[in-house]
């Protein structure tokens, strides 16, 4: 899996579709919403969206983590394989960090890190 810096997982990369560059002007303001709402980078054009949307609707129909679980997960330190990760699995996973960092309430910086788990867990796109 590739980052683009530290705070971003590689859009691209993620969903396995390769950039088809800029073309067809800005993204619509539908699709600028859906993928804000996925909580995806808005790429700059009009194609780049609808590959990463169609992306992201075929991940959703094969029952594989979204975009913001794989988020939480790469922050949280996991290591998991973004192909085959489930959404139920990557569920369970953030669960089981939000319940080892409320059995380890004196390490520094537990509400941060229950905040940005539930965060990335209840911020799920209406796809």
């Amino acid at each position: 899996m590739t980052r683009r810096d530290d705070s971003n997982l590689d859009p691209w990369a993620f969903f396995g579709v390769p950039d088809p560059g800029a073309a067809w002007g800005a993204p619509s303001p539908k699709q600028a919403a859906c993928l804000e709402r996925a909580g995806v980078p808005v790429p700059e054009s009009r194609r780049q969206a609808s590959a990463l949307i169609g992306a992201m609707v075929g991940r959703t129909k094969a029952g594989l983590c979204t975009y913001r679980q794989a988020m939480c997960l790469l922050r949280m330190g996991e290591c998991f394989d973004a192909r085959v990760t489930t959404f139920g699995g990557a569920a369970e996973a953030i669960d089981d960090a939000i319940h080892r960092a409320r059995e380890d309430e004196d390490s520094l910086g537990w509400d941060g890190l229950v905040g940005t788990l539930r965060e990335f867990q209840h911020g799920r796109s209406a796809l």
